[in-house]
């Protein structure tokens, strides 16, 4: 394998070994060979490096001198990506075999800056429990103001464009500050690929299940970030970026409800009845003492069935 290979696939893992071998193999199994695969162990006391070891030298091992924030454990695999492409697969998702080839077909071409796609969401019986779509439209940063789109495991990063780097002090929404920031930079220089090329599984482990307390305050955040450093390509969308600002509300529902404070999460969702009439719904059914913790925990019952 020579020394620098296309692309550079960053893994990261902590006690990963339940769907790592899955997640391994459906990059061996792409039809575009020329990548390698940094892997970031976070300190795990399972068998990940164990199953990590017994592929090639096409996959290199890394180990963090502690368990570190997962932004921080992005960055410190970037210093050994040597590809002029990045990619990522966390450890319990999916590609399927065609997604480096036909992104790179595109990136190559047109010197994007960005390629993403569309996604099958999973449960842990490998069980499609939703599909995201994505079009042409969802290359414009105003329409992911209105509704985001891009999965991470999607994502195809063109370092000659945009060089990037996460923020460690987010543990919710690395991530989203990344790639919209991407977007706003490009001015919509990204290819979109309508194709199902991933598979990202949801379960109750899921980083993003423990870190509801921030998400509110995080995207928030981001968004205002955004706002001061891209304002030229903010003000141009100025309607959605607000409508952003609002909807992010639900986040702060979302904890309200985790804590069990129903009156605080249904004013909330009474002030966003015009974004949703569902949201107004669930406002009258939180504001009722008798019903609003049998409804939350019909509600949770309902999606975490959707999981198993």
């Amino acid at each position: 394998m020579k020394n620098n290979p296309k692309v550079s696939i960053l893994m990261n893992g902590y006690n990963a070994q339940k769907y790592l071998k899955e997640a391994i193999d459906s990059i061996y199994a792409q039809t575009f060979e020329d990548w390698e695969i940094i892997f970031i162990d976070n300190c795990s006391t399972d068998d990940t490096k164990k199953i990590v070891d017994s592929y090639d030298d096409k996959i290199k091992y890394y180990k963090t001198e502690k368990n570190i924030s997962l932004g921080a454990a992005r960055n410190f695999g970037l210093q050994y990506c040597k590809g002029e492409y990045l990619a990522f697969l966390d450890t319990d998702d999916i590609w399927f075999p065609k997604k480096l080839e036909l992104q790179l077909l595109g990136l190559e071409k047109s010197k994007a800056y960005m390629s993403f796609t569309s996604v099958d969401f999973i449960n842990i019986h490998n069980k499609i429990i939703d599909t995201k779509i994505i079009d042409d439209d969802d290359a414009k940063l105003c329409n992911q103001f209105k509704k985001y789109t891009i999965n991470m495991q999607t994502v195809v990063i063109n370092k000659k464009r945009f060089l990037p780097i996460f923020d460690e002090t987010l543990t919710y929404a690395p991530d989203y500050k990344l790639f919209m920031s991407i977007l706003a930079k490009s001015n919509g220089n990204v290819i979109v690929l309508s194709d199902v090329l991933v598979q990202y599984r949801i379960h109750s482990d899921s980083l993003s299940n423990k870190s509801i307390a921030v998400k509110y305050s995080e995207v928030k955040g981001i968004l205002l970030f955004l706002k001061e450093h891209y304002s030229t390509q903010v003000n141009d969308c100025l309607t959605e970026f607000n409508f952003a600002l609002l909807f992010n509300k639900i986040n702060k529902a979302e904890y309200y409800l985790s804590e069990n404070k129903f009156y605080e999460a249904a004013k909330i969702y009474k002030i966003l009845k015009d974004v949703n009439n569902n949201l107004f719904i669930k406002s009258i059914f939180y504001k009722i003492p008798v019903f609003n913790k049998l409804f939350y925990n019909y509600l949770q019952y309902k999606n975490n069935k959707k999981l198993l």
